[in-house]
């Protein structure tokens, strides 16, 4: 109990503090005084997962807030964004939205930059080599998650480009000028990276011999930083961010390698560290599926406004849409998605991943912080998305197909066709990842033309980039 109370206090710290890069004076320690502790970097990491969750980040913009909003997911949201439904980022309040997102992007990305600064400075003040390698792991991962989403979203077409967008890699702290990089020596740093987190990790993670289930209980160590894996840049968390990424890159051998090495995954042990349990998770209300989260975010505060008729919804034909074709007892269907007054007598859909109960409704404090107050940034269900995608046979697709399907209470007999399967992968990738941010990134990779319920059937290349903000523009 002690230690979970440990762990209730660094999620408070978490919450109380989503604002943090707002509020910068009330919280930000001299640097030289926070990195003479290892207690320093762990806090100094912390606030880098804060800066992720804040609500122009991951905590909103990027995840079911107007990121959600430029792959047409909603058919309500805030009026300011209806030229994002639009895809025309030439106003002044879609600059400013990018502007604010693209500011607090490189603010995180800058506050990993000063933890492995000083970590090469002082990070003898670290004494557990395990620790201060998985500190520098999980910074790395954080650099290169937040620079690949500053790809996806400035960046030019990954393939065929027919216009080319220079990016800045921040691999330092201070007013020195970064350059700007070409596409491909990005990705370089990018990669470079990744694989520096991972071998990091790979020899120092306790998920090697603890499960993401196992690791959310308390240990006996007085100190929480190695526990709650699920809340943090893990080794498996690496290996799914390389997947994602190699998928965009077009590289699929190692985004399938990737995948399957997240999907088959073992402990020392032998202990599964992560499994689909998509109907045990929804059939207990929770909506999104942490069980089979390989990393998540806490988050305390989304507004309940999300789920009422004077925000975000879709309607009741384009509920129908999305699970148009849907195998008989899809569980999604009734329990990510209910159902709200729409106050003349009838009802519209109510997206419920992210519902969060209120106090005193007889959810547990440990249910309420582990289960539902969590945004997810990787999930295993992509794993098999991008594993059927990038499968090396017809044969392994449908297999890793029938599983997922399964999960999701859904028997899938016979086999289907590459083209297909193809056609069933976009539909998952729209009903099982709605809200959290990807669909938008799948269109962009695809160079699809156009988009299921989009206004547009010519979409060209310049609805896909969003332009720099005018103080980077070289």
């Amino acid at each position: 109990m002690k230690k979970y109370l440990l762990f209730l206090v660094f999620l408070s710290i978490l919450c109380a503090c989503e604002d943090f890069l707002d509020q910068k004076a009330q919280t930000q320690v001299d640097a030289e005084h926070m990195f003479q502790t290892e207690q320093g970097f762990k806090d100094a990491l912390t606030q880098c997962y804060v800066g992720l969750a804040g609500d122009y980040l991951y905590g909103k913009y990027m995840s079911y807030g107007p990121i959600e909003t430029m792959a047409q997911h909603w058919d309500l949201q805030p009026s300011n964004w209806e030229n994002l439904y639009q895809l025309d980022f030439t106003l002044d309040n879609a600059r400013e939205i990018f502007e604010t997102i693209y500011a607090e992007m490189y603010n995180v990305i800058v506050h990993a930059n000063d933890v492995l600064r000083h970590l090469e400075k002082n990070g003898a003040v670290i004494e557990s080599g395990q620790t201060r390698d998985v500190i520098e792991g999980e910074a790395r991962a954080i650099r290169a998650f937040v620079h690949f989403d500053v790809l996806r979203l400035f960046g030019q077409m990954p393939f065929e480009p027919k216009r080319t967008v220079r990016l800045a890699y921040a691999e330092t702290v201070g007013k020195q000028e970064i350059p700007f990089l070409d596409f491909n020596s990005y990705v370089e740093k990018l990669l470079r990276d990744l694989d520096r987190a991972e071998a990091l990790l790979a020899g120092n993670d306790p998920l090697l011999v603890k499960s993401l289930t196992a690791s959310d209980e308390p240990g006996e160590s007085e100190d929480v930083f190695l526990d709650y894996r699920r809340f943090r840049f893990n080794l498996y968390a690496v290996k799914a961010l390389k997947a994602r990424v190699n998928l965009y890159l077009g590289r699929t051998e190692e985004a399938y390698r990737n995948a399957l090495s997240v999907i088959q995954a073992k402990t020392k042990g032998g202990e599964e560290v992560i499994s689909l349990s998509g109907s045990d998770d929804l059939e207990k209300g929770f909506y999104a599926m942490p069980s089979e989260s390989i990393m998540v975010l806490s988050k305390t505060n989304i507004s309940n406004t999300m789920f009422s008729m004077n925000s975000y919804y879709i309607s009741s034909s384009r509920k129908t849409t999305l699970f148009e074709g849907a195998l008989a007892g899809d569980i999604r269907i009734r329990t990510v998605w209910g159902s709200e007054s729409n106050g003349f007598g009838g009802s519209v859909p109510l997206f419920r991943k992210f519902l969060q109960p209120s106090s005193g409704t007889g959810t547990t404090s440990k249910d309420l912080m582990l289960k539902y107050q969590v945004l997810p940034l990787l999930r295993l269900a992509e794993m098999y998305l991008i594993a059927m995608e990038t499968a090396p046979s017809e044969s392994e697709a449908n297999r890793l197909y029938k599983d997922f399907m399964l999960s999701r209470q859904m028997l899938v007999s016979r086999d289907l066709s590459l083209a297909a399967l193809r056609q069933e992968i976009e539909k998952q990738y729209r009903r099982e990842l709605f809200g959290e941010g990807q669909m938008f990134f799948y269109y962009k990779r695809r160079s699809a033309s156009s988009m299921l319920w989009g206004r547009n059937s010519d979409l060209t290349e310049d609805n896909y980039i969003v332009p720099l903000p005018e103080t980077e523009l070289e």
